[in-house]
């Protein structure tokens, strides 16, 4: 390709870069003030340019999701820590004023409208009474004597990621 006579010109070249090489082809001659330079016209993207794309963004949001969803089941975890233990120091407080933890001696899943709830929050010692994140997929249990003088508070985590605590519904707190 030769550069037309008289006036100045400019060649866009395409041997540095292999991808513009294979569309050398499509190089255009346009004039301006006498002048004449060369552009490179490049219709558009090809399929497979098109396809690495999709596949590096969906690769990013996947990996973008998967670090979210842990970060919510480890926020979940810490959550049932605080509110366990928020429920702990209500019970202590309720076993203050009444000589006896409430008495519950076959169990009871709290709900926050269940009778542990309610005699909680009728002694003012917690309002309201803090349910699982997840209920009713995973739910807060207690269980005491039949003396009330122990009890027994039972709880689920997602992970193991707490330290003194395992994944599954085996957690205990006690007095």
């Amino acid at each position: 390709m030769s550069l037309p006579a008289g006036g100045r010109s400019e060649l866009v070249t395409v041997r540095s870069n292999p991808t513009l090489s294979a569309i050398a082809n499509t190089i255009v001659p346009y004039r301006r003030k006498g002048a004449c330079y060369y552009v490179l016209m490049k219709r558009g993207f090809t399929i497979i340019e098109l396809l690495v794309v999709i596949a590096i963004i969906g690769l990013l949001a996947g990996v973008v999701f998967a670090a979210i969803n842990n970060a919510q089941i480890r926020s979940r975890d810490t959550s049932r820590i605080e509110q366990v233990q928020q429920i702990k120091k209500a019970l202590s407080l309720y076993q203050i004023e009444n000589k006896r933890f409430p008495i519950h001696a076959s169990g009871i899943t709290i709900t926050g409208e269940d009778a542990l709830s309610s005699a909680m929050v009728a002694a003012e010692v917690i309002n309201p009474m803090p349910t699982d994140p997840l209920y009713p997929t995973y739910a807060y249990t207690y269980q005491s004597n039949s003396t009330g003088s122990t009890y027994v508070l039972t709880f689920c985590l997602e992970t193991d990621a707490i330290p003194g605590y395992s994944a599954g519904c085996s957690n205990t707190l006690t007095p």
